[in-house]
This record gives C-alpha cells, sequence and structure tokens, in this order.
C-alpha cells in the first residue's frame, strides 16, 4: 500500500503569508474616478434623463420611452381600481384568468407556484406572460 507523504500545512501557509500581497492599485483609482460619473448616471437613471445616454434630441425621445418602467414603484404605490377588488369579487364577477405579465424571474415564481399549487376549481386560471394565453373573459 503506498502512503500520501503528510501535509506541511503550517509550512507552507507561513512560506506563502509573507509571498502574496495584494493591493487594490489601478482597480481602486478607476473605480474611485469613475464614482462621480456612476452617481451622475444612477441619477439620471432614476429621473428617467434621457440625455444622459445621448445628446441628440431624436435618439433622447427614443431612449426616453424606454425608461417608462422607471415610475413603475410610483404607480404600484396607488392603488388601482383592480387592486381593490377582493378575490371574491373577482370570482363573483365571472373572471375566468389572471394574467401576469413580467420579465424573467418576476412571472417565473408565480408560474412555478401556479405548476405546483394548481387552481382552485371555480377560481380564475394564472396565465404567465411566459406562456401563450388564450381568450380571457369575464362575464358581464
Amino acid at each position: 500500500m503506498t502512503r500520501w507523504p503528510a501535509l506541511d500545512v503550517a509550512g507552507k501557509r507561513a512560506r506563502l503569508d509573507n509571498s502574496l500581497h495584494a493591493s487594490s492599485g489601478l482597480a481602486d483609482a478607476t473605480a474611485r474616478s469613475a464614482a462621480g460619473a456612476a452617481a451622475r448616471a444612477a441619477s439620471s437613471l432614476w429621473q428617467a434623463d434621457a440625455s444622459a445616454w445621448s445628446s441628440n434630441p431624436a435618439t433622447q425621445q427614443e431612449i426616453g420611452k424606454w425608461l417608462g418602467w422607471m415610475r413603475s414603484p410610483m404607480l404600484m404605490a396607488t392603488p388601482s381600481i383592480g387592486s381593490r377588488r377582493s378575490p371574491a369579487s373577482i370570482k363573483r364577477n365571472g373572471f375566468t384568468d389572471i394574467v401576469l405579465l413580467g420579465m424573467g424571474g418576476s412571472s417565473l415564481a408565480p408560474e412555478v407556484l401556479r405548476a405546483v399549487v394548481g387552481v382552485a376549481p371555480g377560481w380564475p386560471r394564472l396565465q404567465c406572460s411566459t406562456r401563450p394565453i388564450g381568450r380571457v373573459s369575464a362575464a358581464s
């Protein structure tokens, strides 16, 4: 039977302790010099200010169309008519489907829950944006 020589961990650690030196160097200097620009870009993003990305008015207008999602937190803070409805009133009014529109993970978790838990009989089905949806209707 072959024996492996004992590993001299303490000896190797002592040799490495004095041989390895890490410093932030150029990365630190680069990060510090870019901090102001990063803060301005973040501020512009929160303000949906397209001028941070381009000085061309036509390009700014196009970029502005894509920054509307930045208002979502404010919109969600104000209750909408749909969010004030109780689940019982949604069922009573004959809704057959609830459609969740999302991007990536925002629609993945509800879809997984729907797949695992399912839908209670008589309640609306959850349709997620990652799957094709059929006709959505409500009884009049």
